[in-house]
């Protein structure tokens, strides 16, 4: 389903879920780097990349670097309003 256009609406529904319903503070996700379009998406919903924690994986033989998202329930009301 890449490339339909549902990563925005979906995260936006999930966050609204997760800070509203759940009323939690702060969301964290996993991405692989190679993945710019989801990176794309999760940076429009608000998520910033956490420098500090990057996680590596070997996948058939080859080292895939995923990086960390944070967005935090303060900036995404920000970013909605």
């Amino acid at each position: 389903m890449r490339g339909k256009g549902l990563c925005s609406p979906l995260v936006d529904h999930l966050l609204h879920i997760v800070f509203g319903e759940l009323n939690q503070e702060k969301v964290e996700l996993n991405v692989f780097d190679w993945n710019t379009n989801a990176i794309k998406c999760y940076e429009k919903a608000g998520f910033t990349i956490n420098p500090n924690k990057v996680l590596e994986r070997t996948v058939n033989g080859k080292t895939w670097f995923a990086l960390n998202m944070v967005l935090d329930k303060v900036n995404w009301i920000k970013q909605i309003y």
